[in-house]
């Protein structure tokens, strides 16, 4: 059971924050503090989302991952998937 409700929780998480951070990502001063924000409205905390950041910068170059957040490239369809990964992986090791 705890383990259906982590992964529920995760994959909420992941669905939502990848629709409403792609946008955010680079509001803040760093290229992460826009994701970061935007991960703790959805309810993941800093080092969560952190963690998740991290996760995704080693699948993806931050350059990359600022043309997402800007709009400028639309991710491929195995994004979202790898970010709620990210999220799953990071909230188990916590």
């Amino acid at each position: 059971m705890k383990n259906h409700l982590l992964s529920q929780y995760a994959k909420k998480l992941a669905i939502c924050g990848a629709v409403l951070t792609i946008g955010a990502w680079l509001t803040g001063c760093s290229e992460n503090a826009g994701f970061i924000t935007q991960c703790k409205l959805q309810g993941g905390n800093t080092a969560l989302c952190e963690c998740a950041w991290d996760k995704m910068s080693e699948k993806y170059s931050t350059q990359y991952l600022v043309a997402v957040g800007k709009g400028n490239v639309i991710p491929p369809d195995r994004f979202t998937q790898e970010m709620r990964n990210a999220f799953i992986q990071c909230h188990r090791s916590k």
